[in-house]
């Protein structure tokens, strides 16, 4: 019972409860750990503010010259293509860029890649083809940043780009007309973390602001902003925490007929959108649309004017949520059999005949849960055309290792932590597998290869209340950079056991302690754990605590991450 490691938080120290005394042990901990060091930081921590953490647009250094660029197009009636990408930070960024554009009265389309014919980024059939077409401006949204060639390309047919993007900067820029980049070297922007429809909803904002359209309205553009900042894992501190707050205060409200449509297939009666929400419901259907057809089947459905239009989107998005799903198990059986046989090396990559490239970083993701490795895993077509993706683990950089393998890929992008390719021939793809596990090997300890569970607290279950978990809802959302917190309940006795759910998968406990606490834990896929943790005896659990609600009766309720019995730990 347990093989992963449980590693606790280095304790904080004493000056923590002395400069937050405001707060409760816990929560005083909480903060000091999310590098919160005084009451005045404590506020703005819990609660975001527009006005002092939304920053003026017009600090990105190519800002003014992006926005001249728009409203001279708008005023003369040029063509303006939106190039987004084909997952949820994208498709959302796109739709923000598109229903800005429109309002200020230019002449917009949306081009979205096809996830397997075109690949990821940019290519140059599609800049011949908006050549043709008559387009003047491309605006990219969460791409464009690594696309130097296909700009090029662009620029010499007489259309100027501006670049809106996140991902690893080349070593070389691209010949846009405008860059903004929160990264970028020289950079004047004071937020690094924005996601790709973060920055595509800065230029908005900034013309918005230029354009004179009614003050504060840009806000309702926050529900796409909150959602492209979870799907896309942005880091959830500064300028994005106060984004995807107020993102899901619109996010629950939202005016868009197609996404309320959607929310409507998802969501519990009265139930609250949260940022978890977005990650395991929203986004997934979103993403579901370029991983099983294309892209457009979501941004249709998010752009919908008609209820009767919205209600047919999303049933064919939730249908292709449902084929995803079919899909990935059926090529997880084939790649799991490979990963396990990859399992004593520092790095996995695994190919497929026929895999769609569309749902490689979903088999990716699965192999590094079950092994805990970097992954990468890519489908080959009958051409010997390989294109998937790879995800990694804390502390390799998976982006920097295809950089170190360059030389055996076509084309590739990415963050530290997932990233795309395209490999061509069958040389070349057991050429850059050689290299890349080569690279893993000489940069990954063996005490990286083991998993751990990060714990912040102890925690007694008497101390458990509906008080303190009020206190911490006021750290969400959650996300990249604010975990929800894990609690190490230590010194419990199981009270009561039974397993719940279909075939019993799932374990509930109730557990209790010498001081009188008492505490209801529900652990998702620990059914078969239920014949080691008898009655009466010894338990240690991590948990994540949330409230319970339920016949207008509230508890507080543990989710077990991991338990083990005292014996064991």
């Amino acid at each position: 019972m347990g093989q992963k490691r449980w590693k606790m938080a280095e304790p904080v120290p004493r000056e923590a409860y002395d400069a937050l005394a405001g707060h409760s042990r816990l929560i005083a901990a909480l903060l000091w750990r999310r590098g919160i060091r005084t009451a005045a930081e404590a506020e703005g921590f819990l609660h975001p503010s527009w006005d002092r953490d939304v920053h003026d647009p017009f600090l990105f250094l190519d800002m003014r010259k992006a926005v001249d660029r728009l409203m001279r197009a708008a005023r003369s009636g040029e063509k303006i293509v939106v190039h987004g990408d084909y997952d949820a930070d994208g498709v959302s960024g796109s739709v923000v860029l598109h229903s800005t554009l429109k309002a200020i009265g230019a002449d917009v389309s949306v081009y979205l890649p096809h996830r397997e014919k075109d690949g990821y980024g940019m290519n140059a059939p599609s800049i011949e083809k908006m050549a043709e077409g008559g387009a003047k401006v491309i605006v990219t949204c969460d791409c464009g940043i690594s696309s130097g060639k296909e700009i090029a390309l662009a620029v010499s047919l007489g259309i100027d780009v501006i670049v809106t993007d996140h991902h690893t900067l080349p070593p070389e820029l691209p010949p846009a007309y405008a860059i903004l980049h929160p990264l970028r070297e020289g950079e004047t922007y004071p937020f690094r973390h924005l996601t790709g429809g973060g920055v595509a909803f800065k230029l908005c904002q900034a013309l918005w602001k230029e354009a004179n359209l009614p003050p504060g309205h840009e806000k309702w553009l926050l529900d796409m902003v909150s959602i492209s900042t979870v799907a896309d894992m942005g880091k959830l501190v500064g300028e994005n925490r106060a984004l995807v707050h107020y993102g899901l205060v619109v996010l629950n409200k939202t005016r868009r007929l197609g996404l309320k449509t959607l929310i409507d297939g998802v969501k519990r009666d009265d139930e609250t959108l949260d940022a978890m929400s977005i990650g395991f419901r929203i986004a997934p259907r979103i993403n579901a649309a370029g991983r099983m057809e294309h892209a457009d089947a979501a941004f249709g459905l998010l752009t919908a004017d008609t209820k009767e239009d919205a209600e047919v989107r999303a049933e064919v998005l939730h249908g292709h949520n449902a084929d995803r799903q079919k899909a990935t198990a059926r090529i997880m059986e084939e790649a799991f059999v490979m990963g396990a046989a990859q399992a004593s090396q520092s790095a996995i990559v695994v190919a497929g005949q026929g895999w769609p490239a569309a749902l490689c970083g979903l088999v990716a993701s699965k192999l590094v849960d079950e092994h805990y490795r970097p992954v990468i895993a890519v489908g080959r077509d009958e051409h010997g055309r390989y294109v998937g993706s790879g995800r990694s683990i804390p502390g390799f950089d998976v982006t920097g290792a295809l950089r170190a393998c360059a030389e055996h890929i076509q084309k590739f992008g990415g963050h530290p932590a997932a990233c795309g390719m395209t490999i061509v021939g069958d040389g070349n793809f057991e050429a850059f597998k050689r290299a890349f596990i080569a690279h893993a090997d000489a940069t990954i300890g063996s005490s990286d290869l083991t998993p751990s569970i990060e714990i912040e607290e102890e925690a007694a279950v008497h101390e458990v209340s509906v008080g303190l978990i009020k206190e911490l809802k006021a750290l969400e959302p959650h996300g990249e950079g604010n975990p929800r917190p894990r609690f190490l309940l230590r010194g419990g006795r199981v009270a009561s056991s039974r397993q719940v759910g279909a075939e019993g998968k799932h374990l509930q406990l109730t557990v209790v302690d010498d001081k009188g606490g008492r505490l209801k834990l529900i652990g998702f896929g620990f059914g078969p754990l239920l014949a080691e943790l008898p009655i009466g005896g010894p338990v240690d659990a991590v948990v994540e605590l949330d409230l319970n609600e339920w016949n207008g009766r509230v508890e507080p309720q543990g989710r077990i991450v991991d338990v083990r019995t005292a014996a064991d730990a």
